[in-house]
């Protein structure tokens, strides 16, 4: 089994989290500034404008905040509906409850910044539970999950909304359940008390996982070897939320002083940071890859180089980089392959396979569509937060 670490630090003001396989960095998280509103932020927003084109309506997030927010992510009386016109269910000046979805994109030379897509669906994300207030009420779980042990849990938990427990959560204390869902409830009874109690202006009520915090999340399934932090990063905090979410990995935390050692120099994380930027990428045996992110997608060519070996084993080694260059950018959107250039079927249908299994592993939402007749592999990969190079400004 590989040996899984994380490493945690402060990088030009924004926290870093870094996730090693093998002592090879494999993926890698990063905060926005606090110019940008973050992924799963909860906000108190304020109906701006409907917008009957784009079947959504923009709505104030408070300060310079704006998000958009589809019809179909409208929620009434418990429900939505994919087919709503926005102008039968919203209406200019309404308070709302919302959560952000996906990120904002930056203003390019082709159009203005677009702004945080937001949904009236909300819910809270836990390492071992996803906690939907407004879901009504039910247990999502595998049926392996459900025994004599965890029966009083869900029916319990089945009184507050609905829950969706992870695959990993199998393997996990039952204590350790309680223990989590137990914070998620109090968490949305801080969400509530601070809507009902305070003022009804536009205002975030629930700032959304850290970088620490989401990878933990998304690689809910690892079993993590050790976890260091340096000493400017919060350590105390991150202690905190590991007692509640991941007792396990709270024991395996140690803080590093930073005036003794940089941690990501140490662990030669700055140079993949730097490579993460660079449009270039040198494979182990001589060929390359080049990543070059237009406006309405990301084009990837695969070049030989000096490589002497077979197209099929290059272009496989390549496929290997690509998933994780992937995440390592956090591109998201249409991404295009163009492979060096396979003259059989079997052979495409060969990379095709090797790569989606490189990708299964992305927490996100990643397809891969196979070959367009012209010889490119198409993939689709779902936004959550802003891409590596927009949050760096780099």
């Amino acid at each position: 089994m590989s040996e899984t670490e994380i490493l945690v630090q402060k990088v030009d003001n924004r926290l870093h989290a870094a996730l090693l396989r093998n002592k090879k960095v494999f993926d890698l998280y990063v905060d926005p500034g606090p110019e940008h509103a973050k992924w799963a932020s909860i906000y108190l927003a304020k109906v701006e404008t409907i917008d009957k084109a784009l079947n959504g309506a923009f709505v104030s997030l408070g300060g310079q905040h704006t998000g958009f927010l589809p019809a179909k992510h409208v929620v009434k009386k418990g429900k939505t509906d994919k087919t709503a016109k926005i102008q039968d269910v919203l209406e200019p000046g309404k308070m709302i409850l919302v959560q952000v979805k996906s990120e904002a994109k930056p203003r390019s030379q082709f159009e203005s910044n677009k702004h945080p897509r937001v949904s009236m669906k909300i819910y809270l994300p836990g390492r071992l539970l996803f906690f939907k207030p407004y879901g009504g009420s039910g247990v999502s779980l595998a049926d392996s999950l459900k025994n004599a042990q965890t029966a009083p849990l869900i029916a319990k938990l089945e009184k507050f909304g609905g829950w969706c427990f992870h695959g990993n959560a199998e393997s996990v204390d039952i204590e350790e359940l309680k223990r989590e869902a137990k914070g998620l409830l109090t968490m949305w009874k801080g969400i509530r008390e601070a809507l009902e109690h305070s003022s009804k202006n536009t205002r975030m009520l629930y700032m959304g996982p850290n970088a620490l915090q989401r990878l933990i999340i998304d690689y809910s399934t690892h079993k993590f070897g050790s976890l260091e932090i340096a000493e400017k990063a919060n350590p105390n905090a991150a202690a905190a939320w590991l007692a509640e979410h991941a007792s396990y990995l709270h024991e395996k935390m140690s803080v590093v002083p930073e005036h003794k050692i940089d941690l990501f120099e140490m662990r030669d994380v700055y140079s993949i940071l730097d490579q993460a930027h660079s449009p270039m990428v040198e494979l182990p045996s001589g060929g390359s890859i080049v990543i070059d992110p237009a406006h309405a997608m990301t084009v990837i060519d695969v070049n030989k180089g000096s490589d002497t070996r077979s197209i099929q084993e290059i272009n496989k080694e390549a496929a290997a980089e690509i998933a994780r260059q992937i995440k390592l950018r956090n591109l998201s959107g249409a991404i295009l392959i163009d492979f060096i250039n396979m003259k059989l079927k079997t052979e495409r249908y060969d990379v095709a396979k090797y790569l989606k299994k490189c990708i299964d592993i992305d927490p996100a939402n990643t397809i891969a569509h196979g070959f367009t007749r012209l010889g490119i592999l198409e993939i689709t990969r779902s936004r959550r937060t802003a891409t590596l190079g927009e949050k760096t400004g780099k």
